[in-house]
């Protein structure tokens, strides 16, 4: 595959970020902000005119005591593995993320889930240098979605393959293709929005449509659907009563001001999820699956602030009531980024002591490789002690 200078220079500055040194102070903040960006940017593609974006109706929502039948857009325990994938952590080690991966990808049959598994594979296949295979990989997604369109009728189902196909197609250099494929997808998916019941679930319909649109080159007019979203989401999210539908809205709103670099926009979501989540947890008729939930909104909220420190005790909660591999690495890691590597040094050897479950191997070696920099920066006997 050609190398495509463009989308390279996307990924460049996050991914040296992130693999040299230890982040602190203002820096860690920095990384976390591209980091949570990396996946949704693309730039103008000047080889390509830029059309002009044909809008449909708004489609607005209504509270209904009788809400249509709409499954929610996580149609299998695999795609919640990837929709949930600690991407932050393919930055350290990409290989383990392929290894992960390749473990979940497993016996799955689906294949829109088979076509989000080669996706990531290809990002890490991509921080790794390996263009081929990178090459190779969105080909797949290419090979399994494109002849299912003219059959899928489910409207989650619809925008998950579109959003797979518009990514593909630019990776695969067929810019023109990936601009035709996010039209398509406007004209098809977003008049039907409003099938969704849910509010969260019209905010992850609008947030992936504000990522395709970037992918499609069409960055001149992404504002325009994000703004579609505020109008149609912001509105109605005081009429949720359930904390947890409050807190999926809220993040979809994160993702998509995070997309556009609008960080004020992002900031003030996740400062409205903090005020309305904070008193959520003390309700005691949650479960402590429920209540993970809602410490992992509110640790993510404070990352977003740059309160890495914070968002850390709330990840602590969450291991309190489950500790595993991945709630362990969660917690070192953040410690790691808000500037107590004793307590991230702690907890990363808290990891690799504890009993493994299968496919989860690629969280001792990102680990590993955490451990080796903070004993070459402190000395491997002059660790700083977690208080």
């Amino acid at each position: 595959m050609a190398q495509n200078k463009t989308p390279k220079r996307r990924f460049a500055h996050f991914n040296l970020g992130l693999l040299i040194g230890i982040p602190i102070g203002i820096g860690a903040a920095v990384i976390i902000v591209g980091m949570l960006l990396f996946q949704n940017i693309a730039s103008s593609i000047s080889e390509i005119s830029q059309p002009t974006a044909t809008l449909t109706p708004a489609p607005t929502f209504t509270p209904t005591t009788e809400p249509t039948v709409t499954p929610t857009p996580y149609p299998s325990e695999y795609y919640q593995f990837l929709d949930n994938f600690d991407e932050e952590a393919m930055f350290i080690n990409p290989a383990a993320t392929i290894h992960a991966v390749e473990l979940a990808m497993e016996g799955i049959s689906n294949d829109l889930d088979r076509a989000a598994g080669y996706r990531l594979i290809a990002y890490a296949q991509w921080l790794s240098n390996d263009y081929a295979k990178v090459e190779g990989n969105y080909q797949k997604v290419v090979d399994l979605v494109r002849p299912q369109l003219s059959s899928l009728s489910n409207i989650q189902d619809l925008i998950r393959a579109y959003a797979l196909l518009v990514e593909a197609d630019f990776m695969l250099n067929d810019y023109e293709r990936a601009v035709q494929t996010f039209a398509d997808m406007e004209n098809t998916c977003l008049p039907r929005i409003d099938e969704f019941s849910k509010l969260s679930d019209q905010a992850w319909a609008y947030a992936t449509v504000v990522k395709a649109a970037s992918w499609s080159s069409l960055y001149s007019d992404v504002g325009v659907y994000y703004r579609q979203m505020q109008t149609n989401i912001e509105p109605h999210i005081e009429a949720i009563t359930d904390p947890l539908e409050a807190g999926r809205t809220y993040t979809y709103l994160i993702h998509a001001a995070s997309s556009l670099y609008e960080i004020e926009d992002a900031e003030r979501y996740a400062q409205e999820m903090i005020d309305y989540l904070s008193t959520a947890t003390n309700n005691a008729g949650l479960s402590d699956k429920d209540k993970m939930t809602l410490y992992q909104y509110l640790g993510d909220s404070e990352k977003v602030l740059g309160h890495f420190q914070i968002a850390a005790v709330y990840y602590k909660e969450i291991t309190n009531l489950e500790m595993n591999t991945q709630t362990i690495y969660q917690l070192a890691y953040t410690y790691g980024i808000g500037g107590v590597h004793g307590c991230a040094h702690y907890w990363y050897q808290r990891l690799l002591n504890f009993e493994e479950k299968e496919g989860t191997s690629h969280y001792t070696e990102w680990a590993t490789a955490r451990i080796e920099d903070i004993e070459e920066v402190f000395g491997e006997d002059t660790v700083p002690p977690c208080p």
